[in-house]
């Protein structure tokens, strides 16, 4: 139901073989939804068509939101393309968190904005954006202080940031003939 997930990992000793250990993950947010299932009435998004079969006083209403985000994001072949990443996970976790969330506002880019309006911006992102939300973080060097706010602002932002970034990006390697595979972008290669 959502209310605890298992993460199983291999714990390396010293250069032995590692044992495998268990943690356990509960998530207070679909327990106190499935505790006061009542509240719900006033936590349902208010979205696209595609959100609608959403019933608030539904039991399922976490896995309900989780399927839909993970057929818009293409989950399974994330999965596959990225089977070790765990951060997959953690971004699905906060997109269901956001598009389930009953709050009036949600904080993003350090400012409270409508939660209409942050849950519609979330219903745009689909594979191509947690690619590039992903790409992002490998990118960064710096600390983040509140991790989860940081998702959140990657996420909302990476829908209209995507194409530029990726845009500069081109420009940037064409017009400094940075080299990828051997051969350099912007310059001829003799043969």
């Amino acid at each position: 139901m959502g209310v605890i997930r298992r993460i199983s990992q291999t714990q390396g000793l010293d250069s032995r073989a590692g044992s495998d250990v268990m943690f356990l993950e509960l998530n207070m947010d679909v327990l106190m939804k499935l505790t006061y299932p009542e509240e719900l009435k006033e936590a349902l998004p208010e979205a696209k068509e595609r959100w609608s079969p959403l019933q608030s006083g539904s039991m399922n209403f976490y896995q309900e939101t989780e399927e839909l985000v993970k057929e818009q994001i293409s989950y399974d072949a994330l999965k596959t393309d990225y089977p070790y990443d765990d951060r997959i996970d953690e971004l699905l976790g906060i997109m269901v968190e956001v598009l389930g969330s009953g709050a009036e506002v949600i904080r993003v880019n350090r400012e409270d904005k409508s939660a209409e309006v942050v849950k519609a911006q979330f219903q745009k992102i689909g594979k191509q954006h947690i690619e590039f939300v992903l790409h992002c973080m490998n990118e960064s060097s710096t600390r983040a202080r509140n991790i989860r706010a940081l998702l959140i602002t990657a996420l909302y932002n990476s829908v209209n940031t995507i194409s530029s970034y990726y845009g500069n990006l081109v420009q940037y390697h064409m017009a400094n003939g940075v080299q990828e595979n051997g051969r350099e972008y912007g310059k001829k290669v003799e043969e």
